[in-house]
C-alpha cells in the first residue's frame, strides 16, 4: 500500500466526516442555519431542541452512519491489521467539528464518533451500545432545565 492510498483514503474520510447532516437537512427541509439557535453547533442534540425527537434521532443516525463510513473506507483499503481505520475515525470526527465548508463550525462529533466507535469495534458495539444509550438518556434528562428544576424541588426539604 502506497502513501498516496493512505492520504486519499484519509482525505475521503475527512470528506465523510465534514458532511454535517444537521446542517444540510435544516437548510434544505426549513432553509434555515441551525447553528443560529440552540447551543450555536450544528448536530443531532440542536435539531432535538428545536425539532423534536424524529429530528434528533434521524440525524444521530445519519452522522453516525458517515462515522461508520468513514471507518469502512480505511477498512477496505487498509484491512484490520492497520492504523488506517482508526485514523479514518478520527479525521472524521474532525471534519464533522471542523468541516471546511462551513468555515471550522461544525457539531461537536459525538454522533460521527458514535459511528466510527461501533464500526471500529464491532465485537464490543452491542456492550457499548448498552452504556452509551442509556448515559445519553441520563444526560438528556437531567440537563433539561424545567427536570433540573423539579428534581431540586424534590431534594429541598419542606418546612
Amino acid at each position: 500500500m502506497t502513501s498516496f492510498t493512505w492520504f486519499f483514503a484519509c482525505l475521503l474520510a475527512y470528506a465523510a466526516g465534514c458532511i454535517n447532516a444537521a446542517y444540510y437537512w435544516a437548510r434544505l427541509r426549513h432553509g434555515i442555519d441551525i447553528r443560529e439557535f440552540g447551543s450555536g453547533t450544528a448536530g443531532a442534540r440542536n435539531i432535538g431542541r428545536r425539532y423534536g425527537l424524529r429530528g434528533f434521532v434521524l440525524i444521530l443516525f445519519l452522522d453516525a452512519a458517515l462515522g461508520a463510513l468513514a471507518v469502512v473506507i480505511g477498512l477496505l483499503v487498509a484491512g484490520t491489521q492497520s492504523l488506517l481505520p482508526g485514523c479514518c475515525a478520527v479525521l472524521a470526527v474532525i471534519g464533522h467539528v471542523f468541516p471546511i465548508q462551513m468555515r471550522g463550525r461544525g457539531g461537536k462529533g459525538v454522533a460521527k464518533a458514535l459511528g466510527a466507535i461501533l464500526t471500529l469495534l464491532l465485537a464490543q458495539a452491542t456492550v457499548y451500545l448498552w452504556l452509551f444509550v442509556p448515559l445519553v438518556s441520563v444526560f438528556l434528562l437531567f440537563t433539561n432545565r424545567k427536570n433540573l428544576r423539579r428534581y431540586m424541588q424534590k431534594l429541598t426539604p419542606i418546612k
